[in-house]
C-alpha cells in the first residue's frame, strides 16, 4: 500500500472518529458515562490523530501536495468538532425536531400517549430526550401541562432540558430568572411557553 493511500484511509478514519462522537456524545451519554466515553474516545482517536497529523507535516513539508490537502481536512474537522459542534447540533436539534416534540404535548394532552411515573417512554433515533428517551411530563387537575426533555441529564445535580410549560407560576419564575445578573444566562426563552434551562 502506498503512502499516500495510507494517508487517505488514516484521514477517513480520524475524520470519520471526531465526526461520530459530537452526535453520539450529545444523544447518547450523560452524566458520569459521558467522562468514559471521553476518554475512551480520546484513547482510539487522540493517538491515531497525532501520528496523522505528524506524518502529513512531514509530508507537506517534503512538498507532497496531497498531504497539504488531507492535513488542511484532518484540522478543519477537529477544530469544527472541538469547539463549535455540539453548539450548532444543539440549535439543529431544537429547530428541527421543535414540532416532533410539540406533537408529543398534543398527544399527551388528548390522552393518545400516557405517562408512567410522570414519564413518557418515547422511542425515536435520535433520541428527543438525552439519556435514555423519556420525557418527562404531567397535567395539573386544571389540564396545564409541563414537559421535560431533557438536552444533557448531567451528573450529580447539573442538567439542562428544553422545558414547556402552560403553568403560570413557572412561566413567571423563568421570565423573572432571565432578567436576574446571576441567573439570566441559565434560562433562555425558545418560543411561547419554551424554555431551555441549565441548573
Amino acid at each position: 500500500m502506498t503512502e499516500k493511500k495510507k494517508d487517505k484511509i488514516l484521514t477517513i478514519i480520524v475524520c470519520s472518529l471526531w465526526t461520530i462522537y459530537v452526535p453520539f456524545s450529545y444523544y447518547y451519554t450523560y452524566g458520569f458515562v459521558t467522562f468514559f466515553i471521553f476518554f475512551f474516545f480520546l484513547i482510539i482517536a487522540l493517538p491515531l490523530t497525532v501520528k496523522l497529523l505528524i506524518g502529513l507535516i512531514k509530508r507537506a513539508k517534503a512538498k507532497k501536495s496531497y498531504s497539504f490537502y488531507l492535513l488542511t481536512i484532518s484540522l478543519l474537522v477537529l477544530l469544527f468538532n472541538t469547539f463549535y459542534s455540539v453548539g450548532i447540533l444543539e440549535k439543529l436539534d431544537w429547530k428541527y425536531r421543535y414540532h416532533e416534540r410539540l406533537s408529543i404535548i398534543e398527544k399527551f394532552k388528548v390522552g393518545e400517549l400516557k405517562a408512567t411515573d410522570g414519564r413518557i417512554k418515547y422511542n425515536s433515533l435520535p433520541p428527543i430526550s438525552n439519556g435514555g428517551n423519556e420525557v418527562f411530563i404531567s397535567k395539573t387537575p386544571s389540564g396545564k401541562v409541563e414537559a421535560k426533555f431533557y438536552i444533557d441529564r448531567g451528573f450529580l445535580d447539573h442538567y439542562s432540558a428544553y422545558i414547556y410549560t402552560e403553568r403560570e407560576a413557572d412561566i413567571e419564575a423563568y421570565e423573572r430568572d432571565m432578567k436576574d445578573e446571576g441567573i439570566s444566562k441559565k434560562v433562555e426563552k425558545m418560543a411561547q411557553n419554551w424554555y431551555k434551562v441549565r441548573d
